[in-house]
């Protein structure tokens, strides 16, 4: 028999003053492959932590795993909870897939729908045009090509 599913628990700063001034803000990271394996749940954490730690006061970070834990229903109900007003929906991968992100998605308006309150949101089903996700993925390359001793002439590089 399985542990328990652990409930998203997200950091969110508590100072006063910064809660006055801002909006209280979410962002929902999705994993929209199914399954969630204790590895990917670990990874997913990570990612969460990752983001939260770049983003300005006022905004806590959750996860959820499309078919895994913490699922979808958890996690919008801990934002829910919280009181949360804006709700940023970011799916882990930067390619819309036909089958994977529109079954995560549909699977997300649909627990969206059974809300008690209303929440701002905003989704980014697809984002590999993005200029930050671009340069991110260039340096990360070029970082890997000088630490391997690679150059265009003798390297060829493909993607699935």
């Amino acid at each position: 028999m399985s542990a328990a599913p652990s409930q998203p628990t997200p950091a969110v700063r508590s100072d006063e003053h910064s809660a006055s001034l801002h909006r209280h803000r979410a962002v929902l990271l999705l994993r929209v492959e199914s399954g969630g394996s204790a590895v990917e749940a670990e990874l997913a954490a990570a990612r969460a932590s990752a983001l939260e730690a770049s983003l300005p006061e006022g905004w806590a970070v959750f996860s959820a795993i499309h078919h895994g834990e913490p699922n979808v229903a958890t996690a919008l109900e801990s934002i829910e909870d919280t009181g949360f007003e804006d709700l940023v929906v970011v799916c882990d991968d930067p390619y819309f897939s036909r089958h994977a992100t529109r079954t995560a998605l549909s699977e997300l308006y649909r627990m969206l729908s059974h809300l008690r309150t209303p929440l701002n949101v905003t989704v980014r089903a697809e984002w590999y045009d993005d200029i930050a996700f671009v340069n991110a993925q260039a340096a990360l390359l070029a970082k890997h090509a000088a630490d391997h001793g690679l150059s265009p002439a003798d390297t060829y590089l493909s993607f699935w």
